[in-house]
């Protein structure tokens, strides 16, 4: 099973993997009854396994999106809520509240993570600023927080858990150095895993689900993450009713 590096879901301690899926990996095995190897594949490769080659039976971190779901079975975690992110040391202006007012700013610039998605109206969002000619696509969102704690633009576009794992590199800053505000007109977005319609039966797929959405009606996937992140992470993340399951 391909993981790639993701802060706090997964990361990569003196040769062993750690992290809120591999834990999650290894009570999948359990409940499924056989062993299931996790190895560390860079994103691209990971992506290309699971859409493409179909090398792959499950893709996570994963977010909903209708494409996907035309060539996947998609078993949600949780729903969270995307952040248009700052320097925590802006002040004197007042920051976009949505994304019609941030469009409108035509002088702040931002940094987005290529092949990054939070669902359709995000994509057409993303549309929009790259018609202004204001935005910068990068290839990882480190780059893109590296880019805004220099001063190179004035945000980027990510959701809490993703800010808070790549503050753990120490090329990035802290955690606290950023200022994260919910983005008003997108909507809460999907967390969670797909499951390849194409690398296995379907009465394996049906269990691989059902191992799956066990785990989040069970209170796995929300104690693994109460794990690895703070509080106030998760709160900014989830929102009031973030969690899939009880």
């Amino acid at each position: 099973m391909p993981l790639s590096p993701a802060g706090a879901l997964v990361q990569l301690r003196e040769e062993h993997l750690d992290g809120v899926l591999p834990d999650l990996v290894e009570l999948l095995a359990r409940r499924l009854g056989c062993p299931v190897e996790a190895r560390l594949t860079p994103r691209a490769r990971q992506v290309k396994m699971f859409f493409e080659t179909h090398e792959a039976d499950i893709f996570w971190p994963a977010v909903r999106h209708p494409r996907r779901d035309a060539v996947a079975r998609f078993a949600p975690f949780f729903k969270g809520v995307v952040h248009l992110v700052t320097r925590s040391d802006v002040s004197g202006v007042p920051v976009p509240g949505d994304i019609h007012a941030l469009l409108a700013r035509r002088e702040w610039l931002g940094a987005l993570v290529s092949g990054y998605t939070f669902g359709p109206t995000y994509d057409e969002f993303l549309r929009a600023l790259s018609l202004q000619h204001r935005v910068t696509m990068v290839r990882d969102p480190s780059t893109a927080l590296r880019m805004v704690q220099a001063g190179r633009v004035q945000f980027t576009v990510l959701n809490p858990l993703t800010v808070y794992g790549e503050s753990l590199e120490a090329d990035v800053g802290q955690y606290a150095r950023f200022a994260l505000h919910p983005l008003g007109g997108l909507p809460m977005y999907e967390g969670g895993a797909y499951v390849s319609r194409h690398s296995m039966p379907v009465d394996a797929q049906d269990r691989l689900l059902a191992a799956l959405e066990s785990m989040v009606a069970g209170g796995h996937v929300q104690r693994a993450m109460r794990r690895f992140y703070p509080p106030a992470v998760l709160r900014q993340e989830l929102g009031p009713q973030g969690w899939a399951g009880p």
